[in-house]
């Protein structure tokens, strides 16, 4: 009689499980590596222009900002509400750490939210008035974004993203914290620039953060050439 060999099956398919289990996990990394580093070069490209110096990628600020991410998309919410974002000095960090939101719908994948929080920020700058500082006291909640992302003495920075079946969370941690806010705004002038002198305009951020999937793909590809243009000397 022709016996099975249920051990050898069963070698089989536990080890077809597990390729399939590390290639799933392999997947998933390399999307993470690349919305992360993606976000980093956008993040350092818009602070060249004003003349801030770039951003390092910082682990331990990234896997905090996954857990508020996944905390946000459990919650339905965003709200600077996350309880594992710490609100004061800590072992590993020993200054503030500042936050930036955002939460589009379920459209995006989470390459293109990640990229497009950097770019829907950045938007504020229609708004900040970089001629007279002090005129942007009041406006903190319109304007607070894009000076973080500048802002000079931010050394790190770290990016998490979850979704729900509605909507992506995007979570950008910064230290040490910007945005150090006081009515003679001092703090703001020294840390958020304009411009510098002949750098190109950005012509393409508009509406870009409330357009469908195909019309923001196309701006993906229309920026990443802005990333390839040199600074003039």
């Amino acid at each position: 009689m022709t016996k099975i060999p249920y051990l050898t099956i069963g070698i089989g398919v536990a080890t077809a499980g597990m390729l399939l289990g590390y290639t799933i996990v392999w997947v998933l990394w390399v999307d993470i590596e690349a919305y992360r580093f993606a976000t980093l070069a956008h993040h350092n490209y818009l602070r060249a222009r004003h003349g801030s110096a770039p951003l390092s990628l910082n682990l331990d600020l990234c896997n905090l900002a996954m857990m508020c991410a996944r905390y946000y998309a459990n919650s339905k919410r965003v709200d600077h509400s996350c309880p594992y974002h710490p609100q004061g000095k800590t072992f590993y960090f020993t200054e503030g750490i500042g936050e930036n939101l955002w939460g589009p719908a379920n459209t995006f994948s989470h390459y293109d939210a990640a990229v497009g929080a950097t770019r829907r920020f950045y938007q504020e700058i229609d708004t900040y008035n970089f001629s007279d500082v002090k005129s942007n006291f009041h406006k903190f909640f319109v304007v607070g974004h894009i000076t973080q992302i500048l802002w000079r003495q931010t050394r790190q920075v770290g990016i998490g993203v979850a979704s729900d079946s509605k909507r992506v969370y995007v979570v950008a941690f910064y230290y040490p914290s910007g945005n150090l806010w006081e009515e003679n705004m001092e703090a703001v002038e020294q840390n958020v620039g304009p411009p510098l002198k002949d750098v190109p305009p950005i012509h393409i951020y508009g509406r870009w953060g409330w357009r469908f999937e195909n019309d923001t793909r196309e701006a993906l590809a229309a920026e990443n050439k802005y990333l390839l243009t040199p600074f003039p000397p």
